[in-house]
């Protein structure tokens, strides 16, 4: 397990040597312009540039000369078995199987996504957030959520860069921030004082001790607590991160955007931001994809937004077709087929709707249960959104031993938090009570040990 660690971590080392000196000479010059153009647009991020991210530009290799040829009657520029008029020859076992449009299906994307992908999906966004003509970038597909973080870091990581994260969080900002060339994790805990809200205080403070520039990684409704922020606290951050003064990536991970249980908003901070931000210090970023918003867990397509048009976008544009070209490519074709014919379909809203009922009653039962088994030894946050609940216990991993040992049971501890998560979305409602029931035994019985 270490030993892959570290060989990933040399691995993504030497793409990042490689792609940085291969970027150097007759290259320059073009990333020197866009540089130019990113500094004027979207100053923000200007001053938050690596040396790689500055060196990063779209290279005109294939396919910037095949889409160049993408109107000629004669085409001869991409390595792709076609019938020679650009239809897709799949071999019929696999095509059998699929109904989607071919062409999209099998044939390569363009390394941004098809662009009728993009712009569904911003339309998708859009409705969501009741702003149909906000003004933001076109969505850059990519290979899911993470490769959607792994492209923002891989513009700025460097020994600079503080990342601020709340404690607990998702492992994988910590992994990929490293794997791209590190920066200072600054943790600040999740909940206040009382336990009961977001810390505010908190982040305020991490904000105070960037030394020179920051990614505020804000993941609502979040992993692992499932917390959604209340109106009040939404404004609070907006203003917190428009007063600090140092340049600041805000990526707003969506992750689990709509699965919202309670009375508290739905909609992405991001379009708050887009509303209200000081471009001068910050560059707010939207991070999202089909994995939970359309239930669909192996579609590994996510996408990037962001606020940034015309000429800023399309210099923006440039550096993440870069490192896409450069490290996984485009983006799965028999899963962007999938997404777009479900984009387009009236049923997907029910569908969804109906997938968030039976969410939503998982999660009223899980928390009168929990409540019931509170105590000393076991204390459930406050949980209105996403997949999980977050609980309080002495020790985290000895009750999730005791569970997997004991009483045949899983969950995952957050040891530096002193919680278990219990991710609810896989559990059917009959089992619910009986995971509360052993959960509150093994937090007793570990307590007692202590």
């Amino acid at each position: 397990m270490i030993g892959d660690t570290v060989n990933r971590a040399a691995s993504a080392c030497c793409l990042r040597y490689d792609l940085f000196t291969a970027l150097q000479g007759p290259r320059m010059s073009d990333a020197s312009a866009i540089n130019r153009v990113i500094a004027a647009e979207i100053p923000a991020l200007s001053r938050c540039l690596s040396e790689l991210g500055k060196s990063l530009v779209f290279p005109e290799g294939i396919p910037f000369q095949a889409a160049q040829a993408k109107r000629v009657s004669i085409n001869a520029t991409i390595g792709q078995l076609t019938d020679g008029r650009g239809g897709a020859l799949p071999l019929e076992p696999l095509r059998k199987r699929l109904q989607t449009e071919p062409k999209r299906t099998w044939l390569y994307a363009p390394v941004a996504g098809p662009e009728s992908l993009r712009n569904a999906w911003r339309d998708h966004q859009r409705k969501l957030a009741g702003q149909p003509d906000a003004a933001c970038s076109l969505p850059f597909t990519t290979h899911g959520l993470t490769h959607a973080i792994d492209l923002i870091a891989g513009l700025v990581a460097d020994d600079e860069l503080d990342i601020l994260l709340a404690t607990p969080a998702w492992e994988n900002y910590g992994l990929v921030f490293r794997l791209r060339g590190g920066g200072r994790m600054v943790r600040y805990n999740f909940f206040d004082d009382t336990g009961t809200r977001f810390n505010i205080d908190g982040l305020a403070q991490a904000l105070r001790g960037v030394r020179k520039k920051a990614v505020v990684v804000l993941n609502f409704p979040n992993n692992p607590t499932g917390y959604v922020p209340t109106v009040e606290e939404r404004a609070a951050i907006v203003t917190l991160l428009n007063e600090q003064q140092k340049p600041a990536i805000v990526l707003c991970d969506d992750a689990y955007q709509g699965w919202v249980y309670a009375d508290r908003p739905k909609t992405s901070l991001f379009w708050d931001f887009l509303a209200n931000h000081n471009a001068e210090h910050l560059f707010p970023v939207k991070v999202d994809g089909a994995t939970k918003e359309m239930v669909f867990f192996s579609s590994r397509v996510g996408f990037v937004t962001h606020t940034a048009t015309g000429a800023g976008e399309a210099a923006l544009l440039s550096k993440l077709k870069c490192q896409t070209r450069g490290s996984v490519g485009c983006p799965p074709g028999p899963s962007m087929a999938l997404m777009e014919a479900g984009l387009a379909d009236p049923g997907l809203k029910p569908a969804f709707e109906e997938r968030l009922g039976q969410m939503a009653r998982r999660q009223k039962l899980l928390y009168d249960c929990l409540q019931a088994e509170a105590g000393p030894a076991l204390v459930p946050f406050p949980f209105h959104g996403a997949f999980f609940a977050l609980v309080k216990v002495v020790d985290a991993e000895a009750v999730r031993q005791r569970l997997l040992e004991h009483y045949d049971t899983g969950v995952i501890a957050f040891q530096s938090a002193s919680a278990v998560r219990v991710a609810f979305c896989s559990l059917n409602e009959e089992t619910i009570p009986e995971v509360a029931k052993r959960l509150g035994a093994a937090a007793r019985e570990v307590a007692a040990l202590q």
